[in-house]
């Protein structure tokens, strides 16, 4: 694996996980470079909610792809797991073709059909670059470490106004 492709990858993780407040969780998978997003909605969602909002989704970003004139992404899956109380929403993406521009599609999307149900802890984005800069740099530094063409996995979540990152 060539260290800019984890650059590629690790710099859209953590661009993601520091941005995106309303976002509860990110997972990077190196190795076959995939994302998921993770948002909380509060309570289940009817079927006919869930399936206009696939619906939506689906129509957005193929619009999207045909405005950008960009290829079909490799890799996109939506999901929607009714847990206790709340509904998880997991956008799967290759990192390849994901673009900050589409994660923004998918956020105002999101964010505009379930308005107050979100469940976010604060609406504060962090950008300190120093700080991804840091995260960054000891995360390629592990990479190195590790035999190439092994798959690792990061995931970032949010609790009291921090960013967590673990790798395993």
């Amino acid at each position: 694996m060539e260290n800019n492709e984890n650059n590629n990858g690790l710099d859209l993780f953590l661009n993601i996980s520091l941005k995106y407040p309303d976002l509860n969780a990110v997972r990077y998978r190196a190795g076959v470079d995939h994302i998921m997003l993770e948002l909380a909605i509060q309570g289940h969602l009817e079927y006919v909610i869930a399936k206009r909002f696939r619906e939506t989704i689906d129509h957005s970003l193929k619009l999207f792809h045909n405005v950008k004139h960009s290829n079909s992404s490799r890799f996109i899956k939506l999901e929607l797991i009714r847990c206790e109380d709340i509904t998880l929403v997991r956008f799967y993406r290759d990192v390849d073709t994901l673009s900050d521009e589409e994660i923004q599609v998918f956020m105002g999307i999101t964010r505009q059909f379930f308005k107050d149900k979100l469940v976010a802890e604060d609406r504060n984005s962090i950008t300190e670059d120093s700080l991804a800069k840091k995260i960054k740099h000891n995360l390629l530094q592990t990479i190195k470490k590790e035999e190439e063409g092994k798959a690792r996995y990061f995931y970032a979540y949010r609790k009291n106004g921090r960013v967590f990152v673990f790798q395993r």
